[in-house]
């Protein structure tokens, strides 16, 4: 502007005349506009374009091959080397580091084959190799004609999708409901269904988090077993069940299936299982070593033990009867955390976002208030210098009307060039304190947002969904980081410039403040409309998002499940329903957009014409001033239409701001209510003395009692099994010693201190626990056995050596997402190391073991032994053969403690609980028979 005006002054010898001057603003104003779209188009350019080149990257990516030979018809793998590759979209196992060598087997047809071997021996590997499909470096591997067809398959991890219990077992296929019945009862799950309110309609929440975990195998069992596949592929899926409900199962649901032309692929070391098998296959190190048909009760090498088949075979109604009646007939979910009640729809509560209010919040989580002061002051006057420019060119074209210039026109252009520079200049400035101020909030809540996140309860976190979370951290807080402060930048720079330029035109046309007011109030009231609707509209699209994320991540944990059961095309209509509503929602905002534009444009070109007629029949009106009033109200027009939807964007972007704040300020915490100081308890817990004295506890205020009286003591040094149905409050009781549940009732102490009286944080960490499906972060072993880098490699390599028996493992080895590249045994074992390195005196195993064989679990459970002889240890298994030389045992039921005593005791006894449920057990696992038996016959 300033280079055209000198050109046209100096170069052209001409007076600057208001009509010329006016006119050469509107046109660079429409420029100035032009480039400032440009701009913002370039930038969305170049974001396509980064989004497009990783979508031709993740298409270009190479799959898995898959079998091509449709006339195979024989179940085998023939002499295959193959090496299951990394994929991040089926998650298989990432790279393997291992291959299955020299594999030469062929499946009974129509029988029922199990894999057996130690931990991480390659059973599962196989497994997935067979549901691939398809060639190694030598041979090929396949199910023939079945590979084309659905086949039943159930995971070792059980996988469920969010939805009830019906549509998980149902999964998509048509629906029989005698067939179902069946089902239902072949997989011990009536009397489960039985005690939900909602019956199979239940819904299992995210991951299945509203069951327990004996309830997610079955129900994964179920599914298996109500397809019509011919083949039926179960991997380890019965490690989680109780004895009684072990027995039902096998009986009910395996051994039918092989009476109907099934064929059965099972990974298991179950002794009954094993005697039944038509084929037994043993794996070591990714071989298979030998191949067993119609397995004899004698010993042979390589082969699971099978002497004291007869226990087998045992009828023992006294067990059965009582464990049956004392323990309860149905499983709760209360096993797993609390009942995952359905996360509640973002939009079932709305209320309209206090955009003022929150404006205002958000503008003060920029920095101090001199900070924020000087950041406003800075935006007024770059506003009002935006309004000086066009006045001081009235001034000017005034003076050269009027020819009283006389050769002044470089001071007019040297005050026009420092008030142009002035205000790029405190512009900047501006810019700059709201950026920094932007980013510095931005910041500050996300790291609220992570602490609240993590110092939430253990019930929240069980019943809200993940997708939810992913939805704050990714969708609100990029609102946060970007498009809110590009709406609230503008919208109070509008505010200013609006207010400053309504005055001065009043000021210039007094009676210009009659249409300004009153087509002020028709914008003000298009506005409002536009505002609620789009806010409400723009809730829905943005709690699309949820649902849109949760089902992306719940088929990428799943894609073995779906692959085997050919059910991609189910998936995918959940995705596309999921897709076609966040589209909806979208298209709906577009829309209200353009119905806003269109009203604008009508109030730009009424109010416009309202100031040209006035200035016109404004007696003596000069044409600076008409040409001044014309500038000022053409951008008070344009200055309104922008105000009204950046108005309402901002109202949109608030409410992102208004669920952070939510998180950060509604989310239920962890009571704190440590009455001790740090150095009181800098060296507790010293000995491990546990003390539980009529203890109840839930996982809510409100929610129902998960313990009811439990009593029970621990002395230092001493070895506890908890024992009892899935179900029974067994997790419930180790969870309440991490404060993981809330107390209703009673006390726990650990060496005479009240753990309510702990700091959380020093409670956890002075405890060991290893939960059943361990946790492994992306990196490294020795980051997973030690995150802060506490301990030497030579002490970490000797713990890994231990619990690694014959395996290489190395500190440096990679350990990929959730552990993918290792089997659940191998996770255990990782989680067994980790427990060890930190030399607590208390450690509590829930289920840690029951992904080992019984060689590897007797050799962790010697070293557990050595490491830990001087600390209280608490075990919950199903596997009575590891805790036979326990201190004492627990035994559970309906969350109470219903016996304890000395294992040896309770067996060389009378009648007791612990006898019966040995017994039980007996007949459903030969594996133990012969730990038990010395303690039946002494």
């Amino acid at each position: 502007m300033v280079v055209s005006l000198c050109l046209f002054i100096f170069a052209g010898k001409k007076a600057l005349a208001p009509d010329i001057v006016f006119t050469v603003v509107a046109v660079f104003n429409i420029i100035k506009s032009m480039l400032t779209l440009s701009v913002l188009g370039a930038g969305q350019y170049a974001q396509a374009m980064v989004s497009l080149q990783r979508l031709s990257d993740f298409m270009d990516r190479k799959t898995s091959p898959v079998v091509t030979d449709k006339t195979q018809h024989t179940m085998q793998a023939q002499r295959s080397d193959r090496r299951i590759p990394s994929s991040s979209t089926t998650q298989v196992l990432g790279e393997f580091n291992r291959t299955q060598a020299c594999l030469d087997v062929e499946f009974a047809r129509c029988g029922l084959n199990v894999i057996t071997g130690d931990t991480g021996s390659g059973k599962t590997l196989l497994l997935h190799s067979l549901l691939l499909g398809g060639f190694g470096n030598q041979g090929n591997i396949g199910l023939g004609k079945a590979q084309f067809e659905p086949i039943a398959y159930a995971s070792q991890e059980p996988w469920l999708f969010r939805g009830s219990i019906k549509d998980n077992i149902v999964f998509g296929t048509a629906y029989d409901q005698k067939r179902y019945e069946r089902v239902i009862r072949d997989c011990a799950l009536e009397k489960d269904l039985a005690a939900f309110k909602d019956g199979d309609l239940k819904e299992v929440g995210e991951c299945g988090r509203s069951l327990s975990g004996g309830q997610r195998q079955r129900v994964s069992l179920a599914r298996a077993m109500y397809t019509n596949a011919n083949v039926v592929i179960l991997d380890d899926i019965l490690s989680g069940l109780d004895p009684s409900t072990f027995e039902w199962v096998v009986t009910r649901c395996i051994f039918r299936s092989q009476q109907q032309n099934r064929t059965m692929i099972m990974v298991t070391n179950s002794q009954k299982i094993l005697q039944m098998a038509d084929l037994v296959i043993h794996m070591e190190n990714g071989r298979i070593t030998q191949v067993k048909k119609n397995l004899s009760v004698k010993k042979t090498q390589g082969v699971p033990d099978t002497d004291y088949v007869d226990c087998l075979f045992r009828d023992r109604p006294e067990a059965s009867e009582t464990i049956s009646a004392t323990f309860g007939s149905t499983e709760c979910s209360d096993e797993t955390g609390p009942v995952s009640a359905e996360a509640s729809n973002e939009c079932a509560d709305f209320q309209r976002v206090s955009s003022l209010r929150y404006g205002f919040k958000y503008l003060r989580s920029f920095g101090s208030r001199p900070f924020v002061t000087l950041a406003v002051i800075s935006a007024v006057g770059a506003q009002g210098l935006e309004i000086g420019l066009p006045a001081w060119l009235s001034i000017w074209s005034a003076i050269s009307v009027r020819n009283e210039q006389e050769g002044r026109d470089g001071f007019y252009l040297g005050v026009y060039t420092g008030l142009g520079s002035a205000q790029i200049a405190i512009l900047a400035v501006s810019l700059l304190l709201l950026y920094s101020g932007a980013w510095r909030s931005s910041r500050d809540k996300h790291m609220e947002m992570i602490s609240a996140i993590f110092g939430t309860t253990y019930s929240w976190i069980w019943s809200t969904p993940v997708g939810q979370v992913i939805n704050r951290f990714s969708s609100d807080i990029a609102s946060l980081d970007d498009t809110l402060f590009r709406s609230f930048r503008p919208v109070l720079e509008t505010y200013l410039s609006i207010g400053l330029r309504i005055l001065t035109v009043t000021s210039l046309i007094p009676l210009f403040f009659l249409p300004s007011v009153t087509l002020s109030g028709f914008a003000i009231y298009v506005g409002y409309r536009y505002r609620f609707a789009a806010t409400a509209v723009k809730h829905l699209y943005t709690a699309s998002l949820t649902p849109l994320h949760h089902s992306i991540a719940e088929t990428a944990s799943g894609m073995k499940t779906i692959h085997a059961f050919r059910a991609q095309g189910m998936l995918q209509k959940r995705f596309n329903a999921a897709v076609e509503h966040h589209v909806q929602a979208w298209n709906t905002v577009s829309d209200l957009q353009r119905w806003l534009a269109v009203r604008m444009d009508i109030f730009v070109a009424l109010i416009s014409c309202s100031a040209a007629t006035l200035a016109i029949l404004r007696p003596h009106s000069s044409a600076p001033v008409v040409g001044l009033s014309l500038t000022l109200t053409t951008g008070l027009c344009t200055a309104l239409l922008y105000l009204v939807y950046l108005s309402s964007l901002l109202e949109v972007e608030m409410a992102s701001y208004c669920r952070i704040e939510n998180y950060i300020q509604e989310l239920p915490q962890e009571v704190s209510s440590a009455k001790l100081d740090a150095c009181a308890i800098e060296h507790w817990p010293t000995g491990g003395l546990i003390s539980i004295e009529n203890f109840g506890a839930s996982y809510s205020l409100d929610g129902e009692e998960v313990l009811k009286g439990v009593n029970f003591r621990a002395n230092p040094g001493q070895r506890t099994a908890i024992v009892g149905r899935t179900g029974s409050g067994k997790t419930s009781l180790a969870l309440s010693l991490l404060r993981l549940t809330t107390r209703t009732r009673g006390s726990i102490s650990i060496d005479g201190v009240d753990i309510e009286s702990i700091p959380v944080e020093k409670l956890r960490q002075s405890i060991s626990f290893i939960p059943q499906d361990p946790t492994l972060l992306d990196g490294t072993i020795r980051f997973n056995l030690d995150f802060n880098g506490e301990y030497d490699q030579g002490y970490l390599q000797s713990i890994l050596d231990d619990v690694a028996g014959t395996r290489q493992w190395r500190l440096d080895d990679t350990v990929e997402l959730n552990g993918r590249n290792f089997s659940q045994g191998e996770r255990q074992l990782i989680a067994l190391a980790r427990a060890m390195v930190s030399k607590h005196k208390i450690l509590i195993i829930d289920e840690g073991t029951a992904s080992l064989d019984k060689a590897t679990e007797g050799r962790v459970m010697a070293v557990l032994r050595d490491r830990f002889s001087e600390c209280t240890v608490i075990a919950i298994t199903h596997r009575l053969h590891s805790i036979v030389d326990f201190d004492q045992v627990l035994v559970m039921g309906d969350s109470q403690v219903l016996e304890t005593g000395n294992p040896r005791h309770l067996l060389e006894g009378g009648e007791s609980l612990f006898k019966a449920f040995s017994l039980q057990q007996c007949g459903t696992d030969a594996v133990i028979s012969g730990n038990l038996r010395d303690y039946h016959q002494s």
